[in-house]
């Protein structure tokens, strides 16, 4: 069996909810958000290693489609889910920076246990000779979540103005310097379709 959580459970509160809905609607998921006891256990049980992978659970959904008669759109009819897939490593980065991760246990959740859950380590999730040898490299400072600084069309973040640790400076795919700063080397079409393991030959079985 595996457990996963987002990032938004372990470190948004349910107090944002407690507003009128066109400004609580960016907070809205399924799950809802909780509380601080909650969170803290999360955060406890991932640090022990019982939940296996922190997934985005990316909902790209604009604010015209969360609210599709604004002000006025009844809870029941709410698009839940928030948008995170870019933020959230940058996110969890504020767990090693406060002692809660390990650098090892943060690569663990959002890389190695995946490709392992998904049939695809070592080719992907590993460093080992042999593999894809993707990499970020991260550069810890004092930064600001903004949906200014995201490549999104969603229009919004509901983890705007939360502090982050680090940031992504360079990303390596299959040994290619595909970002450098804010430099996009990238190319269309350049991506290669990884197919998953056979059962009996993953790892996670």
């Amino acid at each position: 069996m595996v457990a996963d959580t987002c990032p938004h459970y372990l470190l948004l509160d349910e107090s944002a909810l407690e507003a009128p809905i066109a400004d609580a609607a960016p907070f809205m998921c399924s799950p809802p958000l909780r509380g601080k006891r909650e969170r803290d256990g999360l955060i406890e049980h991932l640090a022990a290693g019982h939940i296996d992978i922190v997934a985005s659970d990316h909902s790209p959904y604009t604010m015209k489609q969360k609210l599709p008669q604004a002000s006025n759109t009844p809870f029941s009819e709410v698009a839940n889910g928030l948008p995170g897939i870019e933020l959230r490593i940058a996110l969890l980065w504020k767990l090693v920076a406060t002692g809660r991760l390990t650098h090892s246990q943060l690569v663990a959740v959002t890389s190695t246990n995946p490709a392992r859950v998904c049939g695809m380590f070592p080719k992907k999730g590993s460093l080992e000779v042999g593999a894809d040898g993707d990499v970020v490299v991260w550069g810890e400072n004092d930064n600001v979540a903004s949906w200014e600084k995201l490549h999104d069309q969603v229009g919004y973040t509901p983890y705007e103005g939360m502090a982050v640790a680090a940031w992504p400076e360079v990303v390596i795919s299959h040994g290619e310097i595909l970002v450098e700063g804010s430099s996009d080397h990238s190319a269309e079409g350049r991506g290669r379709f990884v197919s998953k393991a056979p059962a009996e030959a993953s790892d996670d079985q």
